[in-house]
C-alpha cells in the first residue's frame, strides 16, 4: 500500500475513533491481517472475524464495521494477493461464521471470475444467517442464482430459521421463509435443486421448513415435484397440518371455480393464453430473476394460468 495513503487512512481512523469513543482502548483494533503468507493470513482473519454481529451492541457493531472497512480497503489495494488468500480460506472449514459471508462477498468484489462466485456460493453454507439481515442474505444468494450458480445449499440454510424474513422497504415487500426460499431457487435450472429439496424434506421435522419446501415443489409444476407432494400427503408419519396444506395445493377445484367467474383472471388469461405450459414455466423462472412486487405479481399471474391450463 502507498505509504502516504496508509498513513493518512490510519490517522483518519484514529481521529474518528477518538472523536466518537475517546482514546482508543484495547477494544479498538486496526487491520492486523498479514497477507505475506497463508498461515499469517489465516491467523489474521480468525482474529478479525471472531465477533458475531448478532451478539454485539450498537457501539461494538460500529467498531467492528470500521475494522472490516479497513480490511476491505487493504484488499482493494492489493487484490491479487487477497484473491489468492481468500479463495483458499473460504474453502476451508473452521473459521468464524461471519467470515464465510463477508469475506466471500469481498472475494467476488475483487474477482468477477466464475470460480470466485462458486466459492462464495459454497462458503455461504457455513455462514450464520443470524449475523446477516434477511434482505442481505437473500440478495447475495439470489444474485448468484441469477448468474447461473447452484445455490441450493445456501438457500437451504434459511430453513434452519423458522422466523426468517427478508424486508425490502423500497418495494413495500416482506417475504417469509417460503417465498424467500422460492426467490432463491427459482432463477436456477430446476434440475439443480429439485432432487436436493425433496431429500431435504425427509431430513427435517420443522413444519415451517416443510411448508417452504412443499411450496417450491408445487410451483415447479413438474411431475417429479408433484409426485413428491403426493407421497408427502400419503405419509401418515407427517403431521396432519402439513398433509392438509399439501392436499389443498393438489386439489385446487374451488380456486379454479372462482377464477372462471373472475373478470380479472380473464384479462390475465388473455395476456398469457398463447404460451405453452413449458413456456409459462420458463417465464416464471425469468420473473423471479428480479426481486420486487412486480416480479411477484407476474409470477403469481403465470401460476394461475398454469393451474388453469393443467386442470382445464
Amino acid at each position: 500500500m502507498n505509504f502516504v495513503k496508509s498513513f493518512l487512512t490510519l490517522n483518519l481512523f484514529l481521529l474518528i475513533s477518538i472523536l466518537l469513543y475517546g482514546c482508543p482502548g484495547p477494544g479498538v483494533k486496526y487491520n492486523k491481517v498479514d497477507v505475506s503468507s497463508q498461515e499469517s493470513f489465516k491467523r489474521g482473519i480468525d482474529d478479525l472475524y471472531k465477533p458475531q454481529p448478532h451478539l454485539l451492541n450498537s457501539k461494538e457493531v460500529e467498531l467492528f464495521s470500521m475494522e472490516l472497512d479497513y480490511f476491505w480497503n487493504a484488499a482493494e489495494d492489493n487484490p491479487e494477493a487477497y484473491i489468492q488468500r481468500l479463495s483458499k480460506e473460504l474453502q476451508v472449514p473452521g473459521h468464524p461464521p461471519f467470515f464465510y459471508y463477508d469475506a466471500g462477498r469481498l472475494l467476488v468484489q475483487l474477482s468477477d471470475a466464475r470460480e470466485s462466485k462458486e466459492i462464495l456460493s459454497k462458503s455461504l453454507v457455513n455462514a450464520n444467517i443470524e449475523d446477516v439481515t434477511g434482505d442481505e442474505y437473500l440478495s447475495a444468494v439470489h444474485r448468484l442464482a441469477v448468474q447461473g450458480l447452484d445455490v441450493t445449499e445456501a438457500a437451504l440454510n434459511i430453513l434452519e430459521n423458522p422466523g426468517f424474513t427478508a424486508e425490502f422497504p423500497q418495494y413495500e415487500l416482506t417475504l417469509g421463509q417460503g417465498y424467500a426460499f422460492l426467490f432463491m431457487l427459482f432463477p436456477m435450472e430446476e434440475t439443480l435443486y429439485l432432487d436436493k429439496i425433496i431429500a431435504a424434506f425427509s431430513e427435517t421435522r420443522d413444519p415451517v421448513a416443510q411448508e417452504s419446501i412443499a411450496l417450491v415443489l408445487w410451483h415447479t409444476f413438474s411431475d417429479k415435484g408433484w409426485e413428491a407432494l403426493k407421497q408427502i400427503h400419503s405419509n401418515l408419519e407427517i403431521s396432519e397440518d402439513i398433509r392438509k396444506s399439501v392436499r389443498d395445493l393438489l386439489s385446487p377445484g374451488k380456486t379454479l371455480d372462482e377464477l372462471e367467474n373472475d373478470i380479472r383472471f380473464e384479462k390475465i388469461l388473455n395476456k398469457f393464453k398463447n404460451y405453452t405450459f413449458e413456456e409459462l414455466k420458463e417465464k416464471k423462472r425469468q420473473a423471479l430473476k428480479k426481486v420486487g412486487n412486480d416480479a411477484l405479481t407476474e409470477f403469481n399471474e403465470l401460476t394461475l394460468v398454469q393451474l388453469y391450463k393443467r386442470y382445464k
